[in-house]
C-alpha cells in the first residue's frame, strides 16, 4: 500500500508539475501576441475596433485559465504533502529523511514554476 501510494505521488507530480510550465508559456505568448494585435488593430481604423472585442474576451478567457492552472498547481501541491505525510505516518514516521527531501524536492519545484 505504501509503494502504491509512493508510486502513484511521484507520477501526479512528476507530470503535471513538467507539463505545467508548458502550458503556461504557451498561454502567455499567445495572450501578448493578441495584445500587439489589438494595439496594431485599434491604432489603424474606428471599426477596427470593433473587430477587436473578441481578442480582449479570448485574453481574458486566458487570464482566467492561468489562474485556475494556478489554484490546480496549489491543490496538487497541498494533496500531495497531504500524501507524504500520511504515507510517513503509515510508515510509523522510519524514513523522516525521505519525507524531508520529498517535501524539498515539491516546494522547490513549486517556487520555480512560480518564478
Amino acid at each position: 500500500l505504501v509503494i502504491i501510494l509512493r508510486v502513484f505521488l511521484l507520477l501526479i507530480s512528476q507530470l503535471f508539475l513538467t507539463s505545467f510550465p508548458v502550458i503556461i508559456l504557451i498561454i502567455i505568448i499567445f495572450s501578448l501576441f493578441m495584445s500587439v494585435y489589438l494595439t496594431i488593430c485599434a491604432s489603424q481604423s474606428p471599426c477596427a475596433l470593433r473587430l477587436s472585442q473578441i481578442p480582449i474576451i479570448i485574453i481574458n478567457l486566458l487570464n482566467f485559465i492561468i489562474v485556475i492552472f494556478i489554484l490546480l498547481l496549489v491543490l496538487v501541491l497541498l494533496i500531495s504533502i497531504l500524501l507524504i505525510i500520511t504515507v510517513s505516518y503509515i510508515m510509523n514516521l522510519n524514513n523522516i529523511f525521505l519525507f524531508t527531501i520529498i517535501l524539498i524536492n515539491l516546494l522547490h519545484r513549486f517556487i520555480l514554476i512560480i518564478i
